[in-house]
């Protein structure tokens, strides 16, 4: 997207730029994959909610992780 943005400022530098839903969706999207990835990265390495049993707590879990408040934010906007 860099490059088309880089090609449309160089060729059409008077014109408007406008992002479709798609390219928006498909950027939360991929916002939304970073979150779960860190938090992912983060629960594995602190394995906070590991338990001698190794069962998790849903709700330290959830109260935990940021990917659901990603998610809502993606959800919410539109």
């Amino acid at each position: 997207m860099a490059a088309y943005l880089k090609v449309i400022r160089q060729e059409c530098s008077d014109a408007v730029h406008i992002l479709d839903r798609f390219q928006n969706v498909a950027k939360m999207n991929q916002a939304l994959d970073n979150v779960r990835g860190e938090e992912s990265r983060r629960v594995k390495h602190e394995q906070k909610f590991r338990r001698p049993n190794s069962a998790f707590v849903l709700r330290e879990l959830l109260r935990y992780l940021k990917t659901d408040r990603a998610y809502l934010l993606k959800e919410a906007f539109w």
